[in-house]
């Protein structure tokens, strides 16, 4: 089956949200565009051509949350869309879901793949838009997200990839904190220890940079996002843009659900991923050892610090029991 894209459906044509559910993206749309916005530039009327957009939603046994993901792109009221998903073969009521809104998909399948990475590479290779993303399928566009970037796009044609801030909600949808994304240098995003500003769910880019850099690396499971974007900033210019654009879910089943848990795991391919691209002959390679190794001496001195602290008071009880005990 080819790829095709379409028009956002509108709120109505949509089937109806199940019982209780309202707000975005359940009884709210992103108003349809014209083809007249104003041009900032000159202060007069331009006609837009909306370049198309190609979302990938790879999914296995997300019927919790599915459908919220789905209806958060067809209700961005983007007049250019080509929304695929990659199921792995799920065993809940995602496919039957999926199947509901099967008439306002570009492509979709479910079949047993090799994992996340596998199904996004599956739905890339299938992408004909001209700027491209990824949408897991328990996250969610905010209202309008699409048209934002696009015009981001429009206004800095020097750059490949545009992200923005997300917010971090429970499995309710429920807001937790904000994730702010920010501006950050190619060593910023190489000292993977001191926080990732770039918010998955946000991110879009040219056709042009998935064409150069290549697929998802299927061998990493927590950081493959991670690589792929470290990959595109050695050869791309990033853009962001101080805007709310997604959601990001935290909850028991996700990668990120048990961040203590997986942090561990996720340092280790992050490590593994700026190795593979800054080599000892490279001063960069030099500027990034130094910050670790300081960043893990600083970590470790507050450890001890800590651990000193926790063992003085420790005795200062147990000096207090003594006197106690020796009255008695």
């Amino acid at each position: 089956m080819a790829s095709k894209a379409m028009h956002c459906p509108t709120l109505t044509e949509l089937p109806p949200p199940p019982a209780g559910k309202i707000g975005w993206p359940w009884t709210e749309e992103t108003p349809q565009p014209t083809d007249i916005i104003p041009d900032p530039s000159t202060g007069s009327d331009q006609v837009v051509s909306w370049p198309r957009i190609s979302i990938v939603t790879p999914s296995y046994n997300q019927g919790q949350f599915i459908e919220e993901t789905i209806r958060s792109v067809l209700l961005q009221g983007y007049p250019n869309l080509e929304y695929i998903i990659i199921d792995g073969g799920s065993k809940d009521d995602s496919l039957k879901i999926i199947s509901e809104y099967q008439n306002w998909l570009a492509y979709w399948e479910a079949e047993s793949d090799r994992g996340q990475s596998h199904a996004i590479n599956k739905g890339f290779a299938r992408c004909n838009g001209n700027i491209i993303a990824w949408l897991n399928s328990d996250d969610i566009y905010l209202k309008g997200t699409l048209k934002k970037i696009v015009r981001v796009f429009q206004h800095h044609r020097d750059i490949h990839l545009v992200y923005g801030n997300a917010l971090f909600v429970d499995e309710n949808s429920v807001e937790l904190r904000p994730y702010k994304g920010h501006q950050t240098s190619l060593l910023g995003k190489l000292e993977y220890w001191k926080g990732w500003h770039i918010p998955q769910p946000t991110v879009f880019f040219k056709r042009d940079l998935y064409l150069q850099i290549g697929e998802l690396d299927e061998s990493l499971h927590y950081a493959l996002d991670y690589e792929f974007f470290l990959r595109a900033a050695f050869q791309h210019r990033f853009r962001y843009v101080p805007d709310k654009l997604a959601t990001y879910r935290r909850h028991g089943a996700s990668k990120t659900g048990d961040w203590y848990t997986n942090k561990k795991r996720f340092h280790e391919e992050c490590h593994r991923a700026v190795n593979r691209h800054i080599k000892p002959t490279m001063m960069l390679y030099w500027r990034w050892k130094i910050s670790y190794v300081f960043s893990m001496l600083l970590k470790r001195r507050y450890v001890m610090s800590k651990t000193i602290k926790m063992a003085s008071k420790l005795i200062a009880v147990i000096s207090r029991l003594g006197g106690i005990c020796s009255r008695i």
